[in-house]
């Protein structure tokens, strides 16, 4: 199902239990109107306003298996971290696509080393923005990636060791795909040594920097 909905969308699609694709465009976008959809498989979002939810909205759709999401800001409720610790070994482990270009978090969010849980996660695809993550000392640590990741694709990160190392435990990775945050020669003491590292599944590499 694609839709264009009104703001009184949620009350749309609350008779929609069974519904396993949706692709919705709305101006305001509010995970609570479909977490009711607990045999959704496939949910793509289209919003100019990034959509705010708490974490255990999305962790009841243990069936999704593509999520597409453009921007998205977690708001950690009372009881959520007890449902994340609980259940993290478990939680969206049918996820095997996953794209965002933005994700919010602060200091009362797990790190992003919580998509590793997600086992049959198959392709990635995640643009950070390096003007916030480059001055953060460790923010390599937030991108520990689920282990049978066979497709990636990064945009706006760097090339630093702590980075390669965590690329470097994909051993099923197929496709690479990496864009630098800008021109490579002005990032000229971050680059690439792969002078021990091994990708034995690696069959297609791509490498972009950004135009000047």
């Amino acid at each position: 199902m694609e839709v264009c909905l009104p703001s009184s969308w949620a009350s749309e699609i609350q008779l929609l239990t069974h519904l396993r694709y949706l692709k919705i465009n709305i101006k305001e976008f509010d995970f609570k109107g479909i977490s009711h959809l607990l045999d959704l498989q496939t949910l793509i979002i289209h919003s100019p306003n990034t959509p705010r939810t708490s974490p255990g909205a999305i962790w009841k759709m243990t069936k999704l298996r593509l999520v597409e999401i453009y921007e998205l800001s977690f708001v950690w409720e009372e009881n959520d971290r007890t449902i994340f610790e609980e259940t993290s070994t478990t939680m969206l482990e049918n996820l095997k696509i996953f794209r965002t270009h933005h994700i919010f978090v602060d200091n009362t969010t797990p790190r992003f080393g919580g998509v590793e849980v997600h086992t049959q996660l198959q392709y990635l695809s995640l643009v950070t923005s390096y003007t916030k993550f480059w001055d953060s000392v460790g923010w390599e640590s937030y991108f520990v990636l689920p282990s049978n990741i066979t497709r990636l694709y990064l945009g706006g990160c760097f090339l630093t060791e702590g980075m390669v190392s965590n690329i470097a435990r994909l051993k099923k990775l197929e496709s690479l795909t990496i864009k630098g945050g800008f021109p490579v020669r002005k990032s000229e003491n971050h680059y690439w040594d792969v002078t021990n590292v091994e990708f034995p599944s690696l069959k297609i590499l791509i490498l972009e920097s950004e135009d000047e």
